[in-house]
């Protein structure tokens, strides 16, 4: 039957499509020598937590050349009930109809569970996993990947492996994305990601130098005893022959083997107090003495540290304790100290001190992976938008790297997010009380008219810049006495930062922001008339003396836009600037500030200058004294042209000229 099946084509390395239930682990291309028929063969692995029960698949024939022969088979394997981990599928075969296939792909299109559920392939493609090397492979070193078992546990082979949704532990298992702990060995992924790789080294060339030290002690206690056995040689031959005469008719001698080959079968099996109480009853029988009171010990407390590697609760009863004395991820350190205290009262029995320093650094480097973890985790929380909970998490590791920065760091971003809101909407009408605090919701207030304003997204951004952490947004007629406006809630957040980062500057930008009348003040100092009027007509908040201001801009709207020369001296504005090139246009503007109105004339002649000439708030006519002596007016005439006159100190007229407004 050996010779029946040939085989045609192999799958060279594991196959997996996103959220797929199982992994394609083998499959094979053979040729049945009796029938001549094509067979598939493909082996599975179920990786979901669900038993498995069927599993559809489509297989698509491939010529020598790799194009495709016909149609896809497809084929059910039915009645499986495969549970987590089991694979499946290798001794059964799909007949494939063409003869001319020399290769095969496949794909799984569909799993049924015991559950009732049903899982379908949404398309994603079949592709091949990456390779697990060994220990031995990737350290390059037996010894060091022997020093890995040893410190981390005896069923370690590989290194660990993330690919894409899926990750491999050491132990071999494969494990989602989503699980932090290997549901078999329950090592946690990150804890064999924080391999210190120096460390090992160290300790592996301590166990070598403990061990090469310990077989040169037995050498020469092997060598010491071989020079006593031949002195004493020639005195025991006469009575050897006599001896194994007593031995052979002795039973109770046969008893005493037989039980101590028992003890050592029950320290075999782990069977430490039966194994004990076992060699104490043969009394002197050979080293039954010492194996009681020294291996015994010795051997209990190698399987404690090798369940400390692996995060095992077998070893809690042998190390007195129950699950109930152990706090929540401390199972690895409490067991290390066990073993520990365990090797450290067996003085300098074999490697006993190098063991009990194992332990030791295995428990510090174990309280260094909890605090990069619970470190990662905080970080985990703040990226998430948790600003609280990452706050107390921070909190909680004191001094360990930036964590009493990011303390502050978690709340400025929860600030900054908010802020985001106010650059987005206008919030006069939101009231607010910004909690810090985990567990206590902040508080945002409006009313139904701000509601309107604010528009239908508004709650949703709002909601998203909170993050995790809660909100109580309402929509009432009027807010709760304990809140207030939502900038002065936000500028007090900041406030409490300070000088933390930009507080200070966003503290800035709040008290900006809330001057909503700045826009109307800078269209006045930029001597948009026109620009600021418009803006006051439609501003539907309070203005304090809003008549007075639109009617002191209508006063000046006139003054503003294009003139043209319709009449006198072109060259008396550029006059007054220096300038003695004729000016036949120019263009016009009143800049308003607190004390004066400013009419700012610029030529449109191509000369790079302006002549600006002051009025008080109010008054319709400007003039120009700068250099002194003369003066120069400028006014709207009862016929809407601007007047600009130039007079001399005695107070009479020099010149003048007229411009009109251009169409």
């Amino acid at each position: 039957m050996a010779d029946r099946y040939s085989r045609l084509f192999s799958l060279e390395k594991r196959l997996y499509a996103h959220g797929s239930p199982v992994i394609i682990m083998a499959g094979a291309l053979l040729r049945d020598s009796f029938s001549s028929s094509l067979l598939a063969q493909l082996k599975f692995r179920n990786i979901s937590s669900r038993e498995l029960l069927a599993l559809k698949v489509s297989v698509t024939m491939l010529d020598i050349a790799g194009r495709r022969i016909g149609e896809p088979v497809e084929y059910q394997y039915l009645d499986i009930h495969a549970r987590r981990d089991d694979e499946f599928g290798r001794d059964t075969a799909i007949v494939l109809p063409d003869a001319a296939a020399r290769s095969f792909s496949v794909l799984v299109s569909e799993a049924a569970f015991d559950d009732g559920s049903l899982w379908r392939a949404d398309g994603s493609p079949w592709a091949a996993l990456k390779g697990q090397p060994s220990l031995a492979e990737a350290y390059g070193d037996g010894e060091l990947a022997e020093q890995y078992r040893v410190r981390y546990g005896s069923d370690c082979r590989f290194t660990p492996l993330e690919d894409g949704e899926l990750w491999f532990c050491t132990c071999g298992a494969v494990n989602s994305a989503g699980e932090k702990i290997c549901h078999i060995c329950r090592r946690a992924l990150l804890a064999q990601k924080s391999v210190n790789l120096s460390a090992l080294r160290a300790e592996c060339a301590e166990r070598l130098k403990a061990e090469q030290q310990h077989q040169a002690e037995e050498n020469e206690q092997n060598r010491k005893k071989k020079k006593r056995c031949l002195k004493l040689a020639a005195i025991m031959a006469p009575l050897l022959l006599a001896a194994v005469f007593i031995l052979a008719t002795v039973p109770g001698a046969v008893k005493k083997s037989r039980a101590y080959d028992a003890a050592a079968e029950l320290l075999a099996q782990n069977q430490f107090d039966q194994a004990a109480r076992a060699f104490s009853a043969l009394g002197d029988y050979r080293d039954s003495a010492r194996q009681a009171e020294m291996n015994v010990p010795y051997r209990l407390a190698l399987y404690i540290m090798d369940c400390a590697a692996r995060e095992d609760t077998a070893a809690l009863a042998l190390a007195g304790l129950s699950a109930a004395d152990v706090e929540e991820g401390q199972l690895s350190a409490v067991l290390y100290q066990a073993a520990a205290e365990r090797f450290a009262a067996l003085g300098d029995y074999m490697d006993s001190a190098f063991r009990a320093e194992q332990c030791q650094k295995a428990i510090t480097a174990g309280e260094e992976n909890d605090v990069r973890t619970a470190y990662d985790e905080a970080k985990a929380l703040l990226d998430s938008g948790a600003y609280c909970a990452a706050r107390d998490a921070f909190k909680a590791l004191g001094s360990y790297s930036d964590s009493a920065d990011m303390v502050r760091e978690a709340i400025y971003q929860k600030a900054v997010a908010l802020y985001g809101i106010m650059e987005k909407y206008d919030v006069r009408e939101l009231y607010a009380s910004i909690s810090t605090q985990t567990g206590k919701a902040s508080v945002f207030s409006f009313n139904e008219s701000a509601a309107m304003k604010l528009g239908s997204g508004f709650i949703e951004d709002l909601r998203a810049a909170c993050g995790q952490d809660e909100a109580d947004i309402r929509m009432e007629d009027k807010p709760a006495e304990t809140l207030i406006p939502f900038s002065g809630a936000l500028n007090r957040l900041f406030a409490t930062m300070k000088p933390y980062s930009d507080s200070a500057g966003y503290m800035e930008k709040i008290s900006a922001a809330v001057d909503y009348t700045r826009e109307f003040y800078g269209l006045l100092a930029n001597g948009d008339i026109y620009g600021a009027y418009d803006w006051l007509s439609v501003y539907e908040g309070e203005f304090e003396g809003r008549d007075y201001w639109l009617g002191l801009l209508e006063s000046y709207k006139p003054f503003c836009g294009t003139w043209e020369l319709y009449s006198g001296d072109a060259a008396l504005l550029p006059l007054t600037a220096g300038s003695t090139q004729p000016c036949g246009s120019f263009s016009a503007c009143v800049i308003i500030s607190d004390e004066a109105a400013i009419l700012r004339l610029s030529p449109m002649n191509g000369e790079d200058y302006a002549v600006e000439l002051r009025a008080e708030l109010g008054a319709s006519a400007f003039t120009n004294s700068d250099d002194g002596v003369n003066t120069y007016y400028a006014t709207i005439s009862n016929v809407q042209r601007l007047a600009y006159i130039k007079y001399n100190a005695a107070g009479l007229v020099r010149s003048s000229c007229e411009y009109s407004k251009a169409a």
